[in-house]
């Protein structure tokens, strides 16, 4: 695939703004995802039970935090991520926990360097949003996939008009922090249409949780840790008891199928 200009800077800012940050926060390195939180993203993937015996390619491995947790119960990882930096602090988390069955990569979703039809299932929390060529990324994807081969993503979704408020006119103004990188955005709606055009399989979108009530607190008083659970208890609250609000969740889960 020949990439255009803008892709390419686009791929060389994120690159060099996780790389940054991986530098920055070398120290992840000795915090752990324990068993407990690690199932519950499993969970929250929907594939409680399905990794066994499985190949699994991880889209965009950061820190490797969920690397891990993926390769005790899969019979095999492939990960991935942009930034060298991050591929580095992946391994060394890999070689402390003295697993066998990962191998990790510095590539690019839109230029996955694996196999035709090469894995079961492939995984990816927070990485659609940051690339710069959807369409390209999700075939590639679904290149790699085996037949009845599942992809699924956990990502920020642009479906609230109040955060999507608070995002474009106010972070970065009063003293609020504007997170993210300067080319990433929530999935709007004609985003999700491009993932369900590239998909040659099904497309499956749906909120396994509420997130709102957590955004403000992450972006404004992640200081204030007393008050956390307040407020996921808030957003627990609305995913329980009003379901017609899912939609406006700030995450969004995409499960693609081959």
């Amino acid at each position: 695939m020949k990439q255009s200009s803008d892709a390419r800077e686009i791929q060389r800012s994120e690159r060099e703004h996780f790389d940054h940050k991986m530098t920055r926060e070398i120290n992840v390195l000795e915090e752990e995802m324990d068993s407990k939180k690690g199932q519950v993203w499993i969970d929250i993937l929907g594939l409680q039970g399905g990794l066994r015996g499985k190949s699994v390619l991880e889209c965009a491995c950061g820190a490797g935090k969920l690397t891990t947790v993926l390769a005790e119960q899969a019979k095999s990882v492939r990960s991935f991520d942009i930034s060298p930096q991050s591929a580095k602090i992946t391994r060394q988390r890999i070689e402390k926990k003295h697993l066998k069955n990962v191998k990790v990569d510095v590539a690019s979703m839109e230029e996955l360097p694996y196999k035709d039809e090469s894995v079961d299932i492939v995984v990816g929390l927070f990485i659609l949003h940051h690339l710069a060529d959807l369409e390209q990324g999700i075939r590639q994807v679904f290149r790699v996939l085996k037949p009845g081969g599942r992809a699924v993503f956990y990502e920020t979704s642009g479906g609230n008009p109040i955060l999507m408020f608070w995002r474009n006119h106010l972070t970065g103004h009063w003293g609020i922090p504007k997170l993210g990188t300067k080319d990433e955005h929530p999935l709007t709606r004609a985003d999700l249409e491009t993932i369900a055009s590239a998909c040659r399989g099904t497309t499956k979108v749906s909120y396994p949780r509420f997130r709102f009530f957590g955004k403000l607190y992450f972006q404004l008083l992640r200081s204030v840790k007393m008050v956390r659970p307040l407020f996921e208890g808030l957003d627990t609250a609305v995913h329980t008891c009003f379901p017609f609000f899912r939609k406006y969740s700030y995450q969004v889960m995409i499960t693609l199928t081959k």
